[in-house]
């Protein structure tokens, strides 16, 4: 037996019990998150000054935290001073100085549950406050170019070019394909009925792709494909992926 952790997100509560079976995309709890907003501000139009010293007038810098009331801008004048109050809290996040506008982020009070579905398939077997532990029968890691842009996971699908034309909406939906060869076009294809993800031997810029992980060695795809397995698994904090069965 080998074993699998899976990362929890801040703010998660996970509502499954130690020994449950879980799948890919099952609900096994639910994160509790402050909405937030962005507000754009047009300080340079409103005090009307020149956008490029956009910071020769500001008096927060970004990150910075803005209390309702605070001075935002300010523009010296002949008699009196022109000034931006800030209308409520938030933090500064960016600054535009072609534009001479800025942007206020806004956290909202009262936290939205929103549902933590599982990337692994698995048995739960420990649940601590940042991760879960899920056992499986066998892994396989293997090194990638890079590492992808959001954590994920899913059912295989081992193809090569030929096949990878013939594969229909219910092989592919929701799926991970692992191809030793694909081009643009049936990578097209398989997006538009559902394919979830991407491994390749090597992207190419015909075939790059935000859902694509390319591998780092390429006589490693043998070795997925004698490993045969049942599922993947990728953490976005790594360029590692993990297939197990």
């Amino acid at each position: 037996m080998a074993h699998l952790t899976f990362p929890l997100p801040e703010g998660a509560h996970p509502t499954i019990q130690v020994g449950a079976m879980v799948h890919v995309g099952d609900v096994i709890g639910h994160i509790s998150k402050k909405p937030v907003t962005s507000q754009t501000i047009p300080v340079a139009q409103i005090l009307k000054f020149n956008p490029a010293k956009i910071f020769k007038h500001l008096k927060k810098t970004i990150g910075d935290t803005v209390y309702k009331g605070d001075v935002l801008a300010i523009k010296d004048g002949v008699l009196t001073a022109k000034k931006y109050i800030a209308e409520a809290d938030g933090v500064l996040t960016g600054v535009n100085h072609h534009s001479g506008e800025i942007v206020i982020e806004q956290t909202q009070n009262e936290a939205k549950d929103l549902a933590l579905h599982s990337l692994i398939a698995g048995t739960v077997e420990a649940i601590e406050p940042t991760h879960l532990i899920i056992k499986v029968q066998k892994t396989l890691e293997i090194e990638t170019q890079n590492a992808p842009h959001k954590s994920f996971g899913g059912e295989v699908v081992l193809t090569d070019a030929k096949g990878a034309m013939q594969l229909s909406l219910s092989d592919v939906q929701g799926k991970v394909v692992i191809a030793t060869e694909l081009s643009d076009y049936t990578m097209s294809k398989l997006q538009t009925l559902g394919a979830a993800y991407f491994v390749v031997i090597d992207d190419t810029p015909e075939t790059s792709s935000e859902e694509q992980l390319s591998l780092k060695n390429v006589n490693d795809m043998q070795t997925i494909i004698d490993f045969s397995p049942k599922a993947v698994y990728a953490n976005a904090t790594g360029n590692t992926i993990i297939f197990y069965r």
